[in-house]
Order: structure tokens, then C-alpha cells, then sequence
């Protein structure tokens, strides 16, 4: 699925995805940026990056159920941008996925995370408003011109104001957290010993 929305860093809502996860009730979930806009928060992003090549091993190897749970296949039906404000929007292709983890012995539904190949959704305009020498620059350039996969957009769980605003290094942290679950089959670095169902989107 290719999606279209604008990425700001200050926090608005970017878009919202219409889902349908198989056998199960369709639904539009809100998402926001979670493209980090401070290099502390960079360096913990790229914690989660997988190059492209990694990526496609990833993509047909076999599925985890032991840790990743039973693995529910879904469909993005379409994309809808909500807070444009003349701003360009960017493409590219995603794919998104939602677990679930027993707590108190109750299956509780983890956040929602998009997963974009950065390259197409990430630009070196959308960091020109970081304080950065020149080094620091140069080693953000670099990064950004890497071919990976990361966590670019979240559902965040907690109530945003009337305006849509929240701190975006909340659904930064979730996010990295679980792309390094998804990805490098690390559940202990977020505080899961497993999932009992996940659901991809594509």
C-alpha cells in the first residue's frame, strides 16, 4: 500500500488508515510522526533500522509464532490525510502491524506502528530546523541516504487535546520498541516475554 500524508515534527496528527484485519471488524485509526526531530532521539531511532536487503529476508522467512504470536493478515483499504496545511505531502510504500499481549489475564491490543522505507518518506529538509554542526550534519546526511525500513508513523494510546498534539518522543520510544520485536526478534527490550497475536497490514 502506498500512503500520502505530510510529515511535520511538531506533533500534529499526519493521517489516518482505513483497516481490515481478516475475519475482523474494519476500522480507521489515526496515526502520528514518529520521524524523530532531535539527535538523542535519532540515535535511538536508528536502533530500529533495517536495511532493504534485511528487510526482504525478514519479510519471507518464517514467521515466529513462539514469540511473535499467531500471525493475523490484514489489508490497508486506504489512506486518508488529515492535517495538510498547505504543506507537501510525501509517498512511498508501508506497511503496518499491531500485536496483542495477555496482561492480567486479559488480551490487551498494543499500539498500532507504520513502517516506511526511508528514503522515500524522509527528506534532509524535514531536519533543517535541528541545531546541528558540522559534523553532526554531515553524519545525519549520511544516515539518511541508507536504504532501511523503520517505524515512521504510530497510533498513540493516551488522549491528545483538542488540537491533536502530544509528545512525539512518547510514540518514538513504543515504536523502536517494537520494531526491534518485530525485527530482531527482541521482545525484552520492550518489556514483553511474548505476543499472542500480531496483525499485519499491507
Amino acid at each position: 500500500m502506498r500512503v500520502e500524508f505530510v510529515h511535520r515534527t511538531d506533533g500534529q496528527m499526519k493521517a489516518s488508515l482505513f483497516l481490515e484485519p481478516r475475519g475482523r471488524v474494519r476500522e480507521e485509526v489515526p496515526v502520528y510522526s514518529t520521524i524523530p526531530s532531535d539527535m538523542q532521539s535519532f540515535k535511538m531511532w536508528k536502533t530500529s533500522w533495517l536495511t532493504h536487503n534485511e528487510y526482504g529476508k525478514w519479510k519471507k522467512g518464517r514467521w515466529p509464532e513462539d514469540l511473535l504470536g499467531r500471525l493475523i493478515p490484514g489489508k490497508i483499504l486506504s489512506t486518508r490525510q488529515v492535517d495538510g496545511q498547505g504543506k507537501k505531502p510525501f509517498r512511498g510504500p508501508i506497511i503496518a502491524y499491531r500485536s496483542f499481549i495477555i496482561e492480567a489475564g486479559s488480551k490487551k491490543k498494543l499500539p498500532l506502528v507504520v513502517l516506511g522505507r526511508l528514503k522515500k518518506h524522509v527528506s534532509p529538509k524535514d531536519f533543517e530546523g535541528l541545531a546541528l554542526n558540522d559534523e553532526q550534519r554531515e553524519s545525519l546526511m549520511a544516515d539518511l541516504k541508507q536504504d532501511v525500513w523503520a517505524p515512521i508513523a504510530a497510533w498513540h494510546p493516551q488522549p491528545v487535546s483538542r488540537r491533536q498534539e502530544f509528545d512525539i518522543s512518547d510514540v518514538l520510544q513504543f515504536s523502536v520498541r517494537y520494531a526491534r520485536a518485530l525485527f530482531f526478534k527482541d521482545l525484552t527490550h520492550g518489556g514483553w516475554e511474548r505476543f499472542v497475536e500480531t496483525e499485519a497490514f499491507k
